[in-house]
C-alpha cells in the first residue's frame, strides 16, 4: 500500500478502489488519490468557494461540489475538448449525452465514426472525447496517444466502456449543476480574481513540470507564476507537484509549506509528489 510520509510518521493513503468517483475522465495522475486531504482541507478551513483553475478531470472540484462541502465551485479549463464535457453535461444537453451513451455501442469502428463526428456540434465533441478518453491508453488524450488493444482480460475496448457507471456519475454532477460554475479559459486570470477574498479555496494542480508535455495537450503553464499566485491569496490554498529541485525551489521561495507522499504508479514504482500549502497543520493533525 502507498504510504504517505511526514517526517517520522507515516500515512496510508486510501486505496483509489474505495475512493468516491465523480469524474467521468480516466486521467492519469488523475485527483481522486488527494480525496481524503482535499475532503479534510475543506472541513479545516470551512471556504465558501471552491476554485479549481486547472480543473482537467475535476475530481476535487466535483468532491466538492456533490459532497456539499462548500456552496459554490468555479471550475476552469483551457482545453476546449475538455471544456465541452463540462459545457455538455452542466448545461441543457446532458440527457442528450446520457441518452447517447446509454445506447453507444462500443467497437473501433463506431468509436472511429464518434470521433469523425466530433466537430458537428459541442455536445457531439463531448461525446467523442468521452469515447476517446474511455479507449486511450491510460486515459491520455493528447496527440499521439496511443489506443487501448487488449484491454482487461483480453476483452479490448469493451473492457473500458462502462455505460451504466458514466451514467451515474454524469447524473450526480447534473444534480449539482447549480452550486459549480465552469469557464473555458485561462486558468490564472479566472483564480486571480479570486486572491483578495479570504472565504475562498484556491486547489492547483497544474500539469507536472516533468510529465505534463507527454499527457495534455495544453502543458506549458508558468509555475513561477502559479507559486506567486498562491502566495498572494487571501485564502487557503493547496498545490500538488511531482518532487523536484525546482519545485521544492519555488515553495521555499515563496514561504510556502510543503509535505511529500510516495505514491504508487500505474506501473507501481513508488514516486514523490509533494502537498504545499501557506499552512498545512490541518494536514499533519491525520
Amino acid at each position: 500500500m502507498p504510504a504517505t510520509l511526514f517526517g517520522e510518521a507515516e500515512l496510508e493513503l486510501p486505496n483509489v478502489a474505495t475512493v468516491p468517483q465523480y469524474s467521468p475522465f480516466r486521467y492519469p495522475g488523475g485527483k481522486s488519490r488527494w480525496y481524503n486531504f482535499v475532503k479534510q482541507w475543506g472541513l479545516a478551513k470551512q471556504p465558501q468557494t471552491f476554485v479549481e483553475p486547472f480543473a482537467g478531470g475535476a475530481h476535487a472540484g466535483l468532491a466538492a461540489a456533490i459532497e456539499g462541502l462548500v456552496k459554490n465551485v468555479v471550475l476552469v479549463e483551457l482545453d476546449e475538448n475538455v471544456a465541452a464535457v463540462w459545457q455538455t453535461i452542466l448545461g441543457e444537453d446532458a440527457d442528450w449525452l446520457l441518452e447517447r451513451i446509454s445506447s453507444f455501442a462500443m467497437s473501433g469502428e463506431n468509436a472511429d465514426e464518434a470521433l469523425r463526428l466530433r466537430d458537428r456540434s459541442r455536445r457531439d465533441r463531448a461525446f467523442a472525447v468521452i469515447v476517446h478518453n474511455r479507449i486511450s491508453r491510460g486515459g491520455i488524450t493528447a496527440p499521439g496517444a496511443g489506443r487501448v488493444k487488449q484491454g482487461e482480460n483480453g476483452k479490448g475496448l469493451q473492457s473500458r466502456w462502462y455505460p451504466d457507471t458514466l451514467i451515474e456519475r454524469i447524473e450526480r454532477i447534473a444534480e449539482a449543476a447549480e452550486r459549480i460554475d465552469f469557464i473555458c479559459g485561462d486558468g490564472f486570470e479566472v483564480a486571480e480574481r479570486y486572491l483578495g477574498r479570504p472565504d475562498v479555496a484556491l486547489f492547483i494542480d497544474p500539469p507536472y513540470p516533468r510529465a505534463g508535455g507527454r499527457l495534455y495537450e495544453h502543458s506549458d503553464v508558468d509555475h513561477e507564476r502559479v507559486f506567486s499566485m498562491a502566495a498572494a491569496s487571501e485564502g487557503t490554498v493547496l498545490l500538488t507537484y511531482d518532487d523536484s529541485d525546482e519545485v521544492e525551489r519555488l515553495a521555499a521561495a515563496h514561504d510556502l509549506d510543503q509535505e511529500y507522499l510516495v505514491v504508487s504508479t500505474t506501473h507501481h514504482r513508488n514516486k514523490k509528489e509533494l502537498l504545499i500549502g501557506k499552512d498545512l497543520s490541518w494536514l499533519r493533525g491525520l
